[in-house]
């Protein structure tokens, strides 16, 4: 009787012990369409920021691309606009060249050679000209 007892408090505090963790079970469950609410909005609020981020760099890789073609459309200049304006250049009259060569041939080393940038060339001009 005295191990029916004591078998018999084990029992009812292992069913006690049970049904507080059943009640705790069931809080949870009852709760649980709460949280699954938040995280559905949660969600929500994410795939928002993210359509927003995705319009804001839609937006500025149409503003960058509008720039550039700008910027392109006012600088971009043809080699023969550039020619037409390096053209107000001062020039060196040929004869001036003529006698700057001839002075350096007297008086340097003939084996040195001497390059004249920018100076146009006639087809029937030998070296022996200038």
């Amino acid at each position: 009787s005295r191990t029916q007892q004591c078998s018999l408090q084990n029992l009812a505090s292992s069913a006690f012990r049970c049904l507080i963790d059943c009640r705790d079970h069931l809080q949870r469950l009852l709760e649980a369409p709460e949280l699954v609410a938040s995280q559905q909005k949660i969600i929500t609020l994410q795939e928002d920021l993210i359509k927003c981020k995705e319009e804001q760099l839609q937006a500025l890789q149409t503003t960058v691309k509008s720039s550039v073609a700008d910027t392109v459309k006012a600088e971009f200049k043809t080699y023969s606009a550039v020619v037409k304006e390096n053209q107000s250049a001062p020039t060196i009259a040929p004869e001036t060249v003529k006698t700057i060569v001839k002075s350096v041939v007297e008086e340097e080393d003939r084996s040195r050679s001497l390059l004249i940038f920018g100076l146009p060339e006639d087809k029937e001009e030998c070296e022996q000209t200038l």
